[in-house]
């Protein structure tokens, strides 16, 4: 896996913790001890995390560091277009069955 690749990952998981949360990019920002301007960045990919801010992130989402870093892979960001072959059951049915697996991976409620 490239470099670009895992800090796509990492964007995309820290927002989508952070929304799942309902917080803003502020209230993180005071929970792991960083700016603002720095989840911003981390968010739109344009920053990097060391091991250490990695793991003050991991702490305010109430995780291991490691799950930051991990791909969803279970079905695409996007699986609308995939699912738009099948019937509505079937639409219906693969929702369901990744929210309950997203929910078994989060901590929290979603």
């Amino acid at each position: 896996m490239a470099e670009e690749d895992l800090q796509k990952i990492l964007s995309n998981n820290i927002k989508l913790y952070r929304v799942r949360l309902k917080w803003s990019q502020e209230k993180l920002a005071e929970k792991a001890d960083t700016s603002v301007t720095f989840i911003s960045g981390l968010e739109t990919g344009r920053k990097w995390v060391s091991p250490h801010t990695l793991n003050k992130l991991a702490r305010a989402f109430g995780i291991k560091g490691y799950e930051l870093l991990k791909p969803d892979d279970v079905l695409p960001q996007d699986y609308s277009s995939l699912l738009s072959k099948y019937s509505e059951e079937v639409c219906a049915a693969a929702v369901r069955i990744r929210e309950r697996y997203l929910a078994r991976r989060r901590p929290f409620a979603v």
